[in-house]
């Protein structure tokens, strides 16, 4: 499967773009922390490139090799196998969530009369469609897509800007910097964290030398595409606004003078949430193909598909049930998959690449 593919650095590098975004398309994890958002942002920014850092310097410990051919590797073939499965049921979770997420929007602000598992289906269709002919198609449909979303979102912030009021940034701290702090780790469990996924995909880019700059190019233009947004949000609804709001980018761009804003949302969304999904459920049948030693993923394809869709209407009643267990669940359940198991395998690498095999001592 691996040799069969191949995507460029500038296709890995809007791969990046489009999955960071994609699950903060429509919310805003960051409106909890009121006027201090931005700094929570910037929080999660700071805590991404760490992140990045790790999950890079284990793709260059073991080249050539997968997140789960590290842990077969690494922890043995059984162990590794099981920690593996549950990578994938992590993957196929945050699939299912973030297209909960995209139908809630849609049901709410377009088709109020359409259930919401029509919606998922719908979408499903060209996501579908896109993971049969590889993630090497899907990479190059998001090469001409992603400039488009950054640019209508740089416009709407410039059309917003007459609307600014700098005073919605004060008072600053004022319910202290660890509440900050802990909406900052928040949204980095919802964002950057889940770029541990990359891991999956890193082996079939070429040029691989240059990964590391393209990764961090990537974690930098995303950032202020996010961070962008946010201050959008902030200085045109004000703090307290925007944390009534479930979905803060549709409320302020609706404030644009003569602009009709659910086609510039819709679009927005439909890219981050289709290149956000792709990315996962392609990772999780190729993880299940190297698992189970199959030849080929396309076998597991509709049955994956099929269960993220259950699972988006099946985990959640609502919308405002699935943020409450963002917010008091995602960072202690995504911890282990973004930040211990990679520290481990980390520090497994090291220790095995400084040590000399017995072809080398003999």
């Amino acid at each position: 499967m691996i040799k069969e593919e191949k995507i460029s650095l500038s296709e890995l590098n809007l791969l990046i773009i489009g999955f960071v975004f994609g699950g903060l398309a429509v919310t805003s994890p960051a409106k909890a922390a009121y006027q201090n958002a931005w700094l929570a942002q910037i929080l999660s920014w700071i805590g991404g490139f760490i992140l990045v850092t790790i999950y890079l310097a284990l793709a260059k410990l073991n080249p050539k090799k997968t997140l789960i051919q590290m842990l077969k590797e690494h922890f043995g073939k059984y162990l590794g196998s099981i920690i593996g499965i549950l990578y994938i049921i992590f993957f196929i979770h945050f699939a299912s969530l973030t297209m909960r997420i995209f139908g809630e929007y849609m049901v709410t602000v377009n088709f109020i009369n359409t259930r919401t598992v029509f919606v998922i289906c719908f979408v499903f269709l060209p996501i579908t469609y896109a993971l049969k002919n590889g993630i090497e198609i899907a990479a190059r449909v998001n090469q001409i897509i992603i400039p488009i979303m950054i640019f209508i979102i740089a416009l709407t912030i410039l059309l917003s800007a007459k609307s600014f009021d700098y005073d919605n940034f004060l008072p600053f701290l004022e319910g202290g910097f660890l509440h900050v702090l802990k909406i900052g780790i928040r949204i980095l469990s919802v964002s950057f964290g889940n770029m541990i996924v990359f891991l999956m995909i890193y082996p079939i880019v070429q040029q691989k030398k240059y990964i590391v700059k393209t990764t961090y190019l990537g974690v930098t233009i995303v950032g202020f595409v996010l961070l962008g947004t946010l201050l959008r949000d902030l200085l045109v609804l004000g703090p307290y606004m925007m944390s009534l709001q479930m979905f803060p980018p549709h409320v302020t761009l609706s404030l644009i003078p003569g602009a009709v804003i659910e086609p510039i949302v819709g679009i927005n969304l439909l890219i981050g949430v289709g290149i956000k999904t792709v990315v996962f459920i392609y990772c999780t049948l190729l993880g299940i193909t190297q698992i189970f030693n199959l030849e080929h993923y396309k076998l597991m394809l509709l049955p994956v598909v099929t269960l993220v869709i259950s699972l988006s209407m099946w985990l959640h009643p609502n919308y405002p049930d699935l943020y409450r267990w963002v917010e008091r669940n995602m960072v202690y359940y995504s911890l282990p998959f973004q930040v211990i198991i990679p520290c481990i395998l980390l520090i497994i690498s090291l220790i095995k690449n400084k040590t000399p095999s017995r072809e080398e001592v003999s």
